[in-house]
């Protein structure tokens, strides 16, 4: 990192650049004290700029002022004594990124760090290049550890290279490089290897294949292989040692598929001005949704590498047992992670749509998705918020997702004003002097608002926070009352805080629906599954097995399609997204084949399908990926008990 410092006491800067060293940063840095030296260490430019706030020439106003001349957008942070709230919050409205007192020197790191994401978030650039270096730091990590096998062969059969443990796995050192790859292989799997480089001609990826290497003593080791084609026709390819751990990596799959969708959905929206708001509390939520993510992955790659590099463990079942069912709900976790992101951005297919909202979950939620800000990342900058709530249990009608994001933008609001922590509130309660009316208010304790700002603060594009802002959050939020039929009042002193107040009209909460009776597990059936992931295909077959049917799998489309022609099946079972054709157009020729034969599509996709309405003819049910064994056992027994007709 190339940070700028503007300090006239050497001695500060090396406790500036001590500090972030500590913290982790490999710093290549400069000092300036005067306007000149400041302009001429503007190029190349900076990553980061450090400003003290008292100088004798020159000072953060001043730099600040530059920059904006220049069109530049460098994160700016303010490190300096006590300066007192009112010229902090002052250099803040300014453009400063962030405010740290040298009496406190461990928040720098990380008011760096943040201020350096939020800055390439604005420049529109930054999820391509995290995203680009979190691959690579990932790969070289994974290539690194001893979790798994990794290989580059070229297409004339040599290793290139391979990690340790790879290279341990059959006996070799790494100045044995290159390696013939045909030496480590048997004879019967080298067809089959063949296959390989045809399928990832054609598809620039091999899906997991069976494979057994014979080590330098003649040992031979089954693995389970997967490979990809690079740019440069080399292949790259993962080798383990066969586990029942598949179910678990399907599950992942599944989960970092969901989450790629819900990024996706993201972007799509970028082109409309509302989306800038919605990426901003996105940035403000990605450290706690990496930091979920990340501690759900730990038990998973822990305790598998423990059994693959500890086979003694295979002794204690009772033991591995206990590992897998960790593993297992690990990976459940990390799916609802996915969940919870994708539930607060999915836009609703229909804006005219409205339902029976209880404001009550809507706060739970808000309150939920706002944690990490409030907890975790508020904790690690020594900064304490007490949430406070009162929350009656009241509806409204409307959409569930725009009440939530217009909640959610409060909230960061009002963090946003206690800088240095305070108390956050969130009441819902009936309106006492309007009756048929719901007040839900969200108060702080910050530094507040001057009344020209309170009156302004509605408007589109006006923000106090410098560069740092988009001001579209109060602007988002007072559209989404006003579709709402609502009301929005702002209250505010300078130095007490500030008082939220929306007003929406009340709605009967709908009678509950009569709880469904337990549905009776499905007798005996032979199915057909239809999946081109062999793991998934494997997972889905052996639930069924456990439950007593006759299973018979297909690798892809056309060879279900082929297996339906010469049936005959109770039930069909289908993965939508197949290369060589759709689960959309196999329902429609099965249905061709076998018209009375229930087909139940299971897909990544599934949530967003049922929430769309989008039902694939011939498909009977959707189900999302990832499934448990009780939800497909439903699943099956809801499909076969329905009426032929309401197929």
């Amino acid at each position: 990192m190339r940070a700028l410092i503007i300090e006239d006491l050497p001695a500060d800067a090396e406790l500036i650049t001590e500090q972030l060293r500590r913290d982790g940063f490999a710093l290549d840095w400069v000092r300036v004290e005067n306007e000149a030296a400041f302009r001429s260490a503007l190029d190349p430019r900076p990553d980061v700029i450090l400003s003290d706030f008292h100088l004798p020439t020159f000072g953060p106003s001043r730099a600040m002022e530059i920059l904006r001349e220049s069109g530049i957008d460098i994160p700016f942070i303010v490190v300096s004594g006590t300066i007192g709230e009112e010229a902090a919050t002052e250099i803040m409205r300014n453009g400063a990124d962030d405010y740290v007192s040298k009496d406190k020197p461990a928040r720098l790191g990380m008011a760096v760090s943040r201020a350096i994401a939020e800055a390439d978030l604005r420049r529109g650039q930054s999820r391509t290049l995290d995203e680009l270096r979190r691959a690579q730091d990932r790969f070289r990590g994974l290539f690194e550890s001893k979790v798994i096998g990794i290989l580059v062969a070229n297409r004339s059969g040599q290793i290139l290279e391979a990690n340790s443990y790879f290279l341990s796995m059959v006996g070799h050192a790494p100045e044995d490089l290159p390696l013939d790859y045909l030496a480590l292989t048997l004879e019967v799997d080298r067809t089959r290897d063949r296959q390989v480089l045809v399928e990832m001609d054609l598809q620039g990826r091999a899906a997991p294949w069976e494979k057994t290497f014979i080590d330098k003593d003649g040992k031979r080791i089954p693995t389970l292989m997967g490979g990809a084609k690079l740019p440069d026709e080399s292949m790259v390819c993962f080798v383990v040692d066969l586990t029942q751990m598949k179910a678990v990596q399907a599950n992942l799959e599944n989960a970092k598929s969901q989450l790629e969708v819900a990024i996706n959905q993201l972007r799509l929206t970028q082109d409309a001005v509302i989306a800038k708001e919605r990426l901003h509390a996105l940035g403000q939520m990605a450290t706690g949704i990496a930091h979920d993510f990340n501690n759900n992955l730990s038990p998973i790659i822990g305790l598998t590498e423990l059994i693959l590099t500890r086979p003694g463990l295979m002794d204690d079942p009772e033991k591995v047992l206990k590992f897998v069912r960790t593993i297992h709900q690990a990976g459940r976790d990390a799916a609802r992670v996915v969940s919870r992101l994708r539930d607060f951005y999915r836009p609703d297919s229909d804006l005219n749509r409205t339902e029976v909202v209880s404001l009550k979950q809507v706060v739970e939620l808000a309150i939920d998705l706002t944690r990490p800000r409030w907890g975790d990342q508020a904790m690690a900058e020594d900064t304490k918020y007490r949430i406070a709530t009162f929350v009656k249990d009241v509806s409204v009608s409307g959409q569930a997702s725009e009440l939530r994001e217009m909640l959610v933008n409060l909230i960061f609001n009002a963090l946003d004003a206690m800088p240095d922590g305070g108390e956050l509130g969130v009441t819902v309660d009936h309106d006492a002097g309007r009756p048929g009316m719901v007040s839900l208010e969200v108060s702080d304790t910050g530094v507040g608002m001057s009344e020209e700002t309170r009156k302004r603060c509605l408007e589109p594009f006006f923000t106090t926070k410098g560069v740092s802002g988009t001001g579209l959050g109060l602007a988002t939020s007072y559209g989404i009352v006003k579709r709402h039929q609502g009301e929005i009042q702002i209250e505010s002193e300078l130095g007490k805080g500030t008082r939220v107040i929306v007003r929406l009209p009340v709605v009967r909460s709908r009678a509950a629906l009569p709880t469904l009776k337990e549905v009776r597990p499905a007798p005996a059936l032979r199915i057909l599954v239809v999946d081109d992931e062999e793991m998934v295909r494997n997972v889905i077959g052996e639930y069924l097995r456990a439950d007593g049917h006759d299973v018979d799998l297909a690798d892809g489309a056309l060879a279900g399609l082929s297996k339906i022609k010469a049936g005959p099946y109770d039930l069909i079972i289908t993965d939508r997204a197949m290369p060589d054709m759709s689960g959309d157009r196999l329902a429609l020729e099965a249905k061709r084949v076998a018209p009375l034969v229930p087909i139940l599509m299971l897909s990544g996709f599934g949530e967003f399908m049922n929430a769309t309405g989008e039902h694939p003819e011939g498909v009977d049910a959707v189900v999302a990926k990832p499934i448990t064994i009780d939800d497909l056992r439903d699943a099956i027994a809801m499909v076969t008990a329905m009426p032929v007709g309401r197929r």
